[in-house]
């Protein structure tokens, strides 16, 4: 039985690769400082939570770190790649619908 994918940086930077959504010289980038941008943001996001009630470890999605390099989408000028467009790839590469929630159309029971 083949091992189970895992959701990793390389994983999802080498998939947008794939699909033409950014360049090889885009993935080298995202693969060499993934990281370093992965270990900035976490430390931003801790500055943050200090003034706020932390309930446990914060955890940085590769989505997260991809979406942070404001990279070009391929061949498109202009155009920048978003947390939408690589969660709508992911799910697309497992067989997923993508479906965007509207957190203003959610009702909180308490």
């Amino acid at each position: 039985m083949p091992e189970p994918k895992r959701l990793t940086l390389e994983n999802c930077a080498l998939l947008l690769q794939r699909r033409g959504l950014i360049s090889q010289e885009q993935l080298k980038d995202i693969l060499l400082r993934g990281k370093a941008q992965e270990s900035k943001l976490f430390a931003s996001h801790q500055a943050g939570a200090s003034r706020r009630v932390q309930h446990g470890a914060e955890i940085i999605s590769p989505v997260e770190v991809i979406t942070s390099f404001n990279l070009e989408l391929s061949g498109f000028s202009g155009k920048f790649l978003t947390e939408d467009a690589i969660t709508e790839v992911m799910a697309s590469a497992v067989g997923m619908p993508y479906l965007k929630i509207d957190p203003s159309s959610l009702t909180w029971m308490w």
